[in-house]
């Protein structure tokens, strides 16, 4: 898990995990007399930028220079958002390795006497982990058998670790794999529902949210072959009464500096507002996409555009 910068005033410099390097995410150095406790007091307010001389100041210089890539969204909360792998995505295997630490991590705790409700959040009955969790509790199997998926449950619940899982299920056909991710998926998110004492779907509407995400992954996958014509692609008016943001970035590796830039027309193809800026850090590539993305969302939500 990651904070996302937004503000700022909702993370700890010296506890929460921000930086996104490394297995903690947190900065290398400890409190020591340093006063300043927020993200926020690191973030000139006028300009909101880093303030790059007390960043460097109070940070060693490998965490400095990472804090000062890191993209700042003045208008939005910081919020919590899962960290990608070491192959720079978060995948279900991921998420498994996430919730066996946490298993193993309520283990420990229980095993030395600290009172924690190590129960499932589903059921309320069995003690939660990965195992029973996926496969084990009632409410899981009988989703898994109302989208008749009772053989690959059994399959993976047979799996001695969520490693063999992960395993299992990446050497599955793309068509086998994929409604099996798609569950996997929704199912956690029913869980953490359940957690936070919300009311999970009923068996009905969990099959449709499987199958609906199932038939959406699948589509990105199984794209159509080509033809082999190759056809030069020009930009599209977008329909009467509607504007069509293109935007664009660029990242130089060497110097780690960026530009974005984005531009707005209607159904004539008449421009109706562009704009473009420099990044000073930046990460990669995406990162100035990215921010060209957001500045043109944001422009467009400040004058009203449908």
């Amino acid at each position: 898990m990651i904070y996302r910068i937004g503000k700022g005033n909702m993370v700890k410099i010296w506890e929460d995990p921000w930086l996104p390097r490394g297995i903690t995410r947190r900065v290398s150095t400890s409190r020591g007399h340093i006063v300043l406790t927020l993200v926020s007091d690191l973030i000139d307010q006028e300009s909101a930028t880093w303030d790059e001389v007390l960043v460097r100041g109070i940070l060693p210089a490998a965490d400095a220079e990472i804090v000062l890539k890191i993209p700042i969204f003045e208008e939005s909360d910081d919020f919590i958002a899962w960290h990608y792998d070491s192959k720079g995505s978060f995948s279900v295997k991921s998420a498994y390795k996430v919730h066996l630490y946490s298993s193993l991590r309520n283990e420990r705790a229980e095993c030395s006497g600290v009172e924690l409700d190590t129960r499932c959040a589903v059921c309320r009955k069995y003690f939660e982990n990965g195992n029973h969790l996926f496969f084990s509790c009632p409410e899981v199997k009988n989703r898994w058998r109302a989208l008749e998926l009772e053989e690959a449950r059994l399959q993976l619940c047979a799996c001695p670790s969520a490693m063999e899982v992960g395993r299992v299920i990446t050497q599955l056909q793309k068509d086998k794999a994929i409604p099996i991710v798609a569950f996997l998926w929704c199912w956690w998110n029913e869980r953490n529902k359940a957690n936070k004492g919300e009311v999970f779907c009923s068996v009905d509407e969990f099959q449709f949210k499987v199958r609906h995400f199932a038939q959406v992954w699948s589509a990105a996958f199984f794209k159509e072959h080509s033809t082999g014509v190759h056809h030069v692609s020009s930009w599209q008016r977008p329909p009467e009464d509607f504007i069509k943001i293109n935007i664009d970035g660029a990242f130089h590796a060497n110097s780690g500096r960026g530009g974005w830039g984005w531009i707005a027309r209607d159904g004539e193809g008449d421009i109706i507002f562009a704009a473009s800026g420099a990044i000073v850090r930046a990460s990669e590539a995406l990162q100035t996409e990215a921010e060209a993305l957001i500045r043109g969302i944001l422009t467009a939500k400040f004058y009203n555009v449908p």
